[in-house]
């Protein structure tokens, strides 16, 4: 009889091994999925912000608008200085032309 009974007791725990090894073999398997859609959501969440921060730096980076606002700034003070030079030599002239006149006029 003590036999019988510690051979139930061993055919129970070998069958609790299998399960147990079954289960762990499965969850293995779970976790082995679970780490590699772990791992592509991470990357593709990585990959989202890089690009977010170079659209924000491309964007809203405050050196690059104050180098394009000098740009421009620079930009437009050479056009005024340049009309404000053609319109004094265009005034110069003018005011040259009537000079001439009234003493052409004199003589």
């Amino acid at each position: 009889m003590q036999n019988e009974s510690a051979k139930k007791v061993m055919d129970k725990a070998h069958s609790d091994v299998l399960t147990i090894n079954d289960e762990f073999e499965r969850t293995k398997q779970e976790f082995a999925k679970f780490r590699a859609k772990f791992r592509n959501f991470m990357i593709s969440q990585m990959e989202m912000f890089e690009a977010l921060e170079k659209d924000f730096d491309k964007n809203y980076n405050i050196s690059t608008i104050v180098e394009e606002d000098n740009a421009n700034i620079s930009n437009n003070s050479l056009n005024q200085k340049k009309i404000k030079e053609i319109e004094k030599f265009d005034y110069n002239t003018s005011e040259f032309e009537e000079i001439k006149s009234f003493f052409a006029s004199d003589n």
